[in-house]
């Protein structure tokens, strides 16, 4: 019966939290951060299939700048989606140093508690020079979601921490 009960605490204990990988982070040789200036791209929302998940690119984006608002000097986030060259060309004429380009490569909102399939995201992180538009860090981050959730989760809360995780590393 002890068995059984340990046995049982042991499955309630890791379903109980999520799951980050972070992959190696190809980082600058030193830290970006002080009087570093960021501006923020927002990135096109995540799909899964033909399910879009409308607002999960402004959701990732502020998930960015709270992580770098103890970091650097200035967060800006850009009011839409746009390409790279045009976020660059904006960050310059506004000054900053850097363009924080997030990519959502996967987003999959899933009703874990009936389903067992847990929530899960994919971001690609680069921070790019304004002034060389050379990549100075990236990363590719994934989560997956708690199995016990009891309708509490979703993909947007996969993306704080390992945000953090990469922010505190680059900058």
């Amino acid at each position: 019966m002890k068995k059984v009960m340990l046995f049982g605490m042991l499955v309630l204990l890791v379903g109980c939290s999520s799951n980050y990988v972070v992959q190696p982070i190809e980082t600058p040789n030193k830290s970006l951060g002080g009087t570093s200036e960021v501006y923020v791209m927002v990135p096109k929302d995540g799909q899964y299939g033909t399910t879009v998940y409308f607002g999960s690119g402004q959701m990732t984006a502020q998930a960015i700048h709270a992580a770098l608002t103890s970091k650097v000097k200035k967060v800006y986030v850009a009011n839409a989606v746009e390409d790279l060259e045009n976020a660059l060309q904006n960050a310059q004429e506004m000054q900053f140093t850097y363009v924080f380009q997030p990519i959502i490569l996967h987003w999959e909102d899933r009703a874990t508690e009936w389903s067992g399939r847990p929530d899960q995201i994919r971001l690609k992180y680069t921070v790019l020079d304004v002034a060389t538009t050379e990549p100075v860090a990236s990363t590719t981050i994934s989560g997956t979601s708690k199995w016990a959730t009891f309708g509490g989760d979703h993909p947007q809360d996969l993306v704080p921490v390992p945000t953090q995780t990469f922010v505190n590393q680059v900058f």
